[in-house]
């Protein structure tokens, strides 16, 4: 069909008008009013479930373990029954058989495991008997593996403003200072950072950065930070993207993945600062965020290079990144600084139990199990045995009565599995809905664990968590 006339010349000028707004340089991610969190939060709930299954079972290690596990707990996504735990096992385990000792020279082992075990709200000082936090006690140790060994020694620490001890056995006693003078030192003249030679690493420096960010208000640190951001701002591609020493000059995923976990971690946001919103020659517009997309695969795995298939390692650091703007945007605490952890008794709201449909707050702490409350009849009923050795108490099991017997102090508590009828210290009380056995364990009404074990018991219907408090 053709246009003739006024009809001719009306088309001509939208199509004139509808260039002219294609010519305008936009960020196609990082839009300036944040509306693509609802974008980040789907990429987060994809790459984590991706992870997740790749990784049905975590366990200690760079790859498949510590940073999976701590990426997926910080994000707040629900994890499968048993995941945490399955890790910290496995965990155990390996210190067992290893009496402690993970290492030789690559002491940012420690640290790592150390920040995963801090975000799961496992002592670090008392994991399988052995405390993590006395290997970072020496200076000259951790220093053997380079610049990273003080780096990931310093966010470990600062990640729960963790106490070093005195070693006597150390031939430099650890402090935060020489920490810091440690990653300090190795600044190079132009500004950034390496892990050897005169040229400067995106990839260093931004862990450096992540290292020092909590210390940006001392003004000898911040010229450091100012220096290091210049660096890395100067070296980003015209399509906002990284690349690192490992790839030899080739745009990669985990580069991009740590500028954005140093600058979120600096409460500068990537897909704003005008520093990190390169230009192409096209006019286009890209941020970090833009650079890390052009690696995402359907399925929520990522590329380590642009011609590569999903790369483990390369998901595992897209996601912290991920999770860490995510957190920035939230204005949560940044990803490695786990105050909120503790906060809760080290849940942290991230803890598997607060993942439940039904969950139980202890004394300010989520409790796990391996079979989660329930509700029967607009009742929850609770696991005894879990909740009950939690206070302190013990339980034992009649197998021909189908009975369960609680003790605590001079209190005790008798249930008959599908009987209403419980007995404390005795005397019967009647129950809206009886014990029952769900998945092998004795599954009991809340009001046995207040009345029985004089514990206060409140339900907060708008989380669906019974919250337990005993002196």
């Amino acid at each position: 069909m053709r246009l003739k006339g006024k009809k001719l010349a009306k088309t001509i000028s939208l199509l004139i008008a509808l260039m002219m707004f294609l010519s305008f340089p936009v960020a196609s991610f990082g839009s300036s009013d944040g509306s693509d969190i609802d974008a980040i939060n789907q990429r987060i709930e994809q790459t984590g479930a991706y992870l997740m299954k790749a990784i049905g079972t975590p366990s200690f290690g760079m790859v498949g373990g510590d940073w999976t596990l701590l990426g997926l707990v910080r994000s707040g996504i629900k994890l499968p029954q048993g995941y945490v735990d399955s890790y910290y096992k496995n965990v155990e385990a390996t210190l067992k058989q290893e009496e402690g000792n993970l290492t030789r020279n690559k002491y940012s082992e420690y640290s790592r495991l150390i920040l995963a075990l801090t975000a799961i709200g496992k002592d670090p000082t008392d994991a399988a008997g052995y405390d993590l936090i006395a290997k970072l006690a020496d200076l000259e140790l951790i220093k053997k593996q380079g610049i990273n060994g003080p780096i990931y020694a310093l966010i470990a620490l600062d990640s729960l403003v963790y106490s070093i001890p005195q070693s006597k056995e150390a031939s430099v006693q650890t402090t935060r200072e020489n920490l810091i003078a440690s990653i300090l030192e190795k600044e190079l003249p132009a500004g950034g950072f390496a892990l050897s030679g005169s040229v400067a690493d995106p990839d260093v420096t931004a862990a450096a950065l992540q290292a020092l960010s909590n210390y940006s208000d001392r003004a000898d640190i911040k010229q450091v930070i100012d220096r290091a951001l210049a660096f890395l701002s100067s070296v980003q591609t015209d399509n906002g993207g990284f690349t690192g020493w490992t790839t030899g000059g080739i745009e990669n995923t985990e580069s991009i993945a740590q500028v954005i976990l140093a600058l979120t971690s600096l409460g500068i946001d990537p897909a704003k600062d005008n520093r990190f919103i390169k230009t192409d020659e096209k006019g286009q517009k890209y941020s970090p965020f833009d650079a890390l997309e052009a690696f995402r695969l359907k399925d929520g795995s990522y590329k380590h290079v642009p011609d590569g298939k999903a790369d483990l390692m390369a998901t595992e650091q897209a996601l912290l990144a991920l999770v860490s703007y995510q957190r920035l945007t939230a204005g949560t605490t940044p990803i490695f600084r786990m105050k909120d952890v503790a906060a809760n008794g080290g849940s942290g709201g991230a803890n598997e139990g607060s993942n439940y449909e039904y969950k139980v707050l202890l004394n300010g702490r989520y409790l796990t199990f391996d079979q989660p409350p329930i509700n029967r009849n607009g009742r929850v009923l609770v696991p005894m045995r879990a909740i009950f050795e939690a206070l302190g108490a013990d339980v034992d099991w009649d197998n021909d009565l189908r009975r369960a017997t609680g003790t605590l102090g001079t209190r005790q508590v008798q249930l008959i599995i599908d009987s209403k009828t419980a007995y404390i210290n005795g005397e019967p009380v009647e129950l809206d809905v009886p014990a029952v056995i769900e998945s092998s364990r004795t599954l009991v009404p809340v009001r046995v664990v207040s009345e029985g074990l004089d514990a206060k018991v409140d339900w907060d219907g708008t989380t669906n968590t019974v919250i337990i408090v005993k002196e």
